[in-house]
Order: C-alpha cells, then sequence, then structure tokens
C-alpha cells in the first residue's frame, strides 16, 4: 500500500493514544486522537478519513459514542469503517452499536493483533501477516460470519473442524462454510457450526468449530480424514 492509512480514534484514555500510536506500525497507520466528542467531529466532518475508531464511553457523557455513531452515519458523505472500543462484558451495547451502524468492535485492554486485522479487513488495506481465508469478514459474536472461500482445513476430527481465518472471530460465534470441502464431507451447499476456540499465531487467526458428535456425516468426516488428509 502506498500512503498511510488516516485513522481518527475518540477515546478519553491517555495511555490508549500512545499504545495506538505505536502497535498500529507508524509506517502503515497514521492516528489521529481526540479526547473530545467536539474536536472530532470537526476533524471528522472536514478531512478524509479511512477508519474510524469509537469509544462507547466517554467522562464527558454517559455512553457517549452512541450518540456520536448516529450523528456520524447520518450526516456523513462518504461512507467510513468505524469499530466501537467498550469494555468487557457489554454485549448488549455492542449488539446496540452494531445495529446503529458499527462494523465492529474490540474490547478493553484491546489486543492490537485482532485490532489491526479487522482494521485490515475493513478496509483496503492488504498484508502478507493475512496470507490465509480471503473473504471480507465482520467478525462478531452477534451475527453469522459467511466464509465461501477456498480453504485448507488445519485439521478435522469427530469434535471440532480447525481452519485458518484472515479475521479475528469471537468464541460463540456462528458461522457458515461453503465450498468444495464442505460439499465433500457434509453433502450439503453450506453448513453453520459455532466457534468454541480461536487462537491467534503471528498475525493470523485459528478457528475452532464444534462438530456433533452424532450427526450422520460423522463416517463422512473418516472417510476425508482417510482420503485427503492420508489419516488412518
Amino acid at each position: 500500500m502506498s500512503r498511510k492509512l488516516q485513522i481518527l480514534v475518540l477515546d478519553d484514555d491517555a495511555e490508549l493514544e500512545e499504545l495506538l500510536k505505536v502497535k498500529l506500525r507508524p509506517k502503515t497507520f497514521n492516528v489521529t486522537f481526540c479526547t473530545r466528542i467536539k474536536d472530532f467531529t470537526k476533524k471528522f466532518f472536514n478531512e478524509q478519513w479511512d477508519f474510524c475508531l469509537i469509544d462507547l464511553n466517554l467522562e464527558e457523557a454517559p455512553e457517549a459514542g452512541f450518540h456520536v455513531l448516529n450523528m456520524v452515519r447520518a450526516k456523513e458523505k462518504k461512507y467510513t469503517p468505524i469499530i466501537m472500543i467498550s469494555n468487557e462484558g457489554e454485549k448488549e451495547k455492542i449488539a446496540h452499536a452494531i445495529e446503529c451502524g458499527a462494523d465492529d468492535y474490540v474490547s478493553k485492554p484491546i489486543n492490537f493483533d485482532i485490532l489491526h486485522t479487522k482494521i485490515g479487513q475493513l478496509s483496503d488495506y492488504e498484508s502478507s501477516d493475512l496470507n490465509c481465508i480471503q473473504s471480507q469478514l465482520i467478525p462478531s459474536e452477534f451475527r453469522t460470519v459467511n466464509l465461501a472461500a477456498e480453504f485448507q482445513p488445519i485439521s478435522l476430527s469427530e469434535d471440532e473442524f480447525f481452519l485458518t481465518s484472515a479475521s479475528y472471530i469471537s468464541k460463540g460465534s456462528l458461522v457458515t462454510l461453503e465450498g468444495e470441502v464442505i460439499e465433500e464431507i457434509f453433502l450439503q451447499d453450506s453448513i453453520t457450526l459455532e466457534v468454541i476456540r480461536t487462537e491467534t499465531d503471528r498475525g493470523l487467526y485459528k478457528i475452532g468449530l464444534g462438530l456433533d458428535n452424532e450427526s450422520s456425516y460423522i463416517s463422512n468426516v473418516r472417510t476425508y480424514l482417510r482420503e485427503k488428509l492420508d489419516v488412518k
């Protein structure tokens, strides 16, 4: 990518400002940090931004992030991807933010590997660090994620389907898988499975999808393991 991504942040956490400027790869991202709503809105509507991060909770006003999100979506002339920043345990608030137009969210303390990948998925940014499933994901435990790309499973057992993802997908999400592998194993065009675990590995993400031992496709899983993965 020839130019830096311009990211506008609204958060009144001074420590987060320093972390973002260090962790979000200074050579790739240019971070502008605002602590007050007035400053954020002035910059947002008078300059061009590739991405925004907005904290749901500001000392300036309770749950001010919802107000800012609604205002941005109502008045913006050009769509700007927005990730909301929340505290742990605010699932209902995050669900409401997504309904109001947020593209995704991260929880504090922020995992910057996850944040980096989410920004990459919601922008035109491309990186060799994300060289796995090439599909636009909006990972969230409040919606189903569709993976219609070709992929190679990391492992497959009677309990779990383990594969790489181009983006972090939170535990509890429902993932709908499509493709040749799915048709061969499950004898269906698609199948929806729940994410039962997630792992990070040097910028790549791995997800474990739960399988049902009592389902009729278990014999197909065994056949696939024997024939395709050379598992005896």
